[in-house]
């Protein structure tokens, strides 16, 4: 019986941890560093950090950043607006594009440009830089084939995603 009450308290810990995801800032602030003063703390503000170095390898970047968690490379669709799923997007320009970002809690569907929420966010992305996006930040890509995406998965965005849970 207490076997079933441990596996509870467990249980209840996770969904209390997982809902922590759910929760940002109401302010918008884009971060902007190089990759040798990156600090790690500033991915648990849940804001949007461009790396302003030129970075020929990428890949390389990413196993060394992000190494214990479950990375992927994607295409993305040409759709108007993507909601990243994934614990950290890092969206990496091949050429100069433009991205725009969408805070958290804006409902692009109703947006009202006069009175919004939070305000749109447009930045020019140049040739070989990249940008982080937090989980649930939604983005738009000027021309999604100048860019190449990687998302990064911890195991409770894996499971949301998963489960469809935080679509």
């Amino acid at each position: 019986m207490l076997y079933y009450y441990i596996i509870a308290f467990i249980v209840a810990i996770i969904l209390v941890y997982a809902s922590l995801y759910f929760i940002h800032r109401d302010d918008i602030v884009l971060h902007q560093t190089n990759m040798y003063n990156f600090d790690f703390s500033l991915l648990y503000n849940k804001q949007p950090i461009i790396i302003e170095d030129s970075v020929k390898e990428l890949d390389e970047v990413v196993s060394l950043w992000f190494s214990p968690n479950i990375v992927s490379k994607y295409l993305i669709i040409d759709e108007i607006w993507k909601k990243n799923n994934f614990k950290y997007t890092i969206i990496y320009s091949i050429k100069d594009t433009e991205i725009t970002l969408s805070h958290p809690y804006n409902n692009i569907d109703n947006y009202d440009p006069e009175n919004p929420l939070f305000p749109l966010t447009t930045i020019k992305l140049k040739n070989n830089k990249f940008i982080i996006v937090p989980f649930k930040w939604k983005y738009n890509i000027e021309n999604t084939n100048s860019v190449i995406v990687y998302g990064i998965h911890d195991y409770i965005t894996y499971i949301l995603d998963v489960f469809r849970i935080a679509q």
